[in-house]
């Protein structure tokens, strides 16, 4: 099954997301940021990140589903198919 390249993107933003809020996290700590600001950035990265993995998970939801009823079209035309053909 081809790759659709949006959900492609969307998992690596997902997992980039996440990664880079962690990051993020420990080193507004370190910086000796407040505790609301470094819990502020790295939640809104965190919402953005698991929103984009949401959307990964529809999307591949959705090309799974899409190829499945493909798959079944194709096999009820082969048997039409075998149907109509003349018996030699």
């Amino acid at each position: 099954m081809r790759q659709n390249p949006w959900s492609v993107a969307l998992g690596i933003v997902g997992v980039l997301g996440l990664v880079v809020a962690v990051i993020a996290y420990f080193i507004a700590q370190g910086m000796g940021l407040d505790g609301m600001t470094v819990l502020s950035f790295s939640t809104w990265l965190a919402q953005f990140a698991g929103f984009a993995l949401v959307a990964y998970m529809l999307f591949e939801a959705f090309a799974w589903w899409h190829s499945e009823r493909r798959r079944a079209d194709d096999a009820a035309d082969a048997r039409q198919r075998v149907k109509e053909s003349p018996r030699t």
